[in-house]
């Protein structure tokens, strides 16, 4: 029974890291693109949906569509006028790209909002269901999850059966190859940062209003990061299981051995899985050694 209840304790933080891992997993298994700015993305989307839910009166639905909308164009931006022109400059370049833009992002909502802790108004209240004995879960909660399952269904669904999907898989695999055939590989690589980006920003306004806004919403980037090294840094699929297995792991070291544990646990299941399995428990060795 005490099994039980660390997993559906787990459920939300899951959910939470499947939608970042999905966000990584967009960008890098079309573009080889290790986005380290994840986490200050996820801070800047926290902000910007403070803002909208003061300026639109807490309404939730309105500041969601508002959310995602600059999400979208946001992943558009950075792509098309930031990493395109840095196309051929080498995986490195781009990996250090990603984190000074990720240092800028954190700087500029700084700037902007302040660095004060800002709380989001939750709509859906945090009343819990009892799930299990020890074990609840509230109308929120439920949202969370919901909405990454959704996510990870579309977006499976979207890569594997959808003709632009295939346009991502053919640009992913060999992008000259695929440029030959007709696909245009500059319009696939700026539509996936853009939805990307628009995912992140569903997860950070979701921690926001599960917590409060503030800088310490950059290290759930990396947890997140962690998950989908585990699952495997190409894999949709992959992006859900190292996403379960980090929260359940996280959640099994905060139950037996405190709250502290909680990052160390992720990061030292990170450690164990790239010294067994460095793509990934359903990554592809190839993407590996790029």
């Amino acid at each position: 029974m005490r099994l039980i209840e660390i997993v559906v304790n787990s459920l939300v933080p899951a959910s939470l890291y499947t939608l970042i891992g999905v966000s990584f997993v967009l960008v890098y298994r079309t573009t080889q693109v290790l986005n380290f700015a994840l986490g200050q993305l996820l801070l800047i989307a926290g902000l910007v949906f403070f803002s909208f839910s003061v300026g639109l009166n807490s309404n939730f639905a309105l500041s969601m569509v508002g959310l995602i909308i600059v999400g979208l164009l946001l992943g558009l931006v950075i792509y098309l006028t930031l990493l395109r022109p840095m196309t051929g400059q080498g995986h490195l370049v781009v990996v250090m790209f990603t984190i000074i833009l990720g240092t800028i992002l954190q700087s500029v909502g700084g700037i902007i909002w302040g660095t004060a802790s800002k709380s989001i108004p939750n709509p859906f209240g945090q009343k819990g269901i009892p799930i299990v004995p020890g074990a609840s879960l509230s109308s929120f909660d439920f949202v969370v999850i919901g909405t990454a399952a959704i996510v990870i269904v579309a977006v499976g669904l979207f890569v594997r059966f959808s003709a632009f999907g295939i346009a991502m898989r053919a640009t992913a695999e060999h992008p000259t190859l695929a440029s030959y055939r007709g696909v245009n590989v500059i319009r696939v690589a700026a539509v996936a940062w853009s939805i990307s980006v628009a995912i992140a920003f569903l997860a950070g306004a979701f921690i926001g209003m599960r917590s409060t806004v503030d800088v310490s919403i950059v290290g759930l980037g990396f947890v997140g990061f962690a998950a989908i090294l585990v699952g495997g840094m190409d894999s949709i699929l992959g992006a859900l299981v190292g996403a379960l297995i980090v929260a359940i792991i996280q959640a099994i070291a905060t139950t037996f051995l405190g709250g502290e544990w909680s990052e160390v646990s992720a990061f030292a299941v990170l450690l164990v899985a790239l010294i067994i399995r460095p793509y990934g428990l359903f990554g592809t060795p190839e993407f590996m050694r790029l």
